[in-house]
């Protein structure tokens, strides 16, 4: 397409008129009649009064000018290129061929009402933002109580199973011991008698 790429611009441009894209859906295009003329407009002051508006006499609407404007389509006059900048929610551009048929003519953009025209109706009022519902602060303590308590009750039952552990230990006795036996039945009093009789033989004798 030899016209040029205005796609930032156009965005621009739309976003500064909101209420194009507010309101009805059936009222959409008449809304946008009120844009396309200023996107022309401003992009004249950039490519010099070369973009256009697009007129379908092959179509006719409530207006009483002949024809339908186009409400969403501006045309680069050297070539009759035409462009669709306008969608259901703001600026685009999608390039299109040279307008071949003879019913499609275009026109400069004052020849059409815009915003910024005196006798053009004021427009709707933006809807509010509808508020956020606000925040039931009981309800998130309480959430967290509960998550507590779930918690705290995992953590008792462990304390209460090793409580139970430690008095089972506490209450086993260790196992007696028992030696072996290693002195034969009856030899008792034979192994006092001879260790007494080592004894006395280790006795210091008394001084004389």
């Amino acid at each position: 397409m030899s016209a040029p790429n205005r796609s930032q611009q156009v965005k621009q441009i739309a976003a500064l008129y909101p209420q194009t894209f507010v309101g009805p859906a059936d009222e959409l295009d008449a809304r946008r009649r009120l844009l396309i003329p200023i996107i022309a407009r401003e992009l004249n002051k950039v490519d010099g009064e070369k973009w256009f508006l697009l007129n379908r006499m092959d179509r006719n609407d409530d207006d009483p000018k002949p024809g339908r404007l186009t409400s969403d389509v501006i045309v680069w006059g050297p070539t009759k290129e035409h462009v669709d900048v306008l969608s259901s929610s703001g600026g685009m551009w999608k390039e299109h061929a040279p307008i071949t048929d003879k019913d499609w003519l275009i026109e400069p953009w004052q020849k059409w009402p815009t915003w910024e025209s005196p006798n053009v109706p004021p427009a709707p009022p933006t809807p509010p933002t509808p508020p956020q519902p606000p925040i039931d602060v009981v309800v998130l303590l309480n959430a967290r109580i509960t998550q507590l308590e779930k918690e705290a009750s995992v953590h008792a039952d462990a304390i209460v199973n090793m409580g139970a552990q430690i008095l089972e230990l506490q209450e086993r006795k260790p196992p007696a011991f028992e030696l072996p036996e290693l002195i034969a039945e009856g030899s008792t009093n034979r192994i006092f008698a001879h260790a007494h009789s080592i004894t006395l033989q280790v006795k210091p004798k008394p001084k004389a």
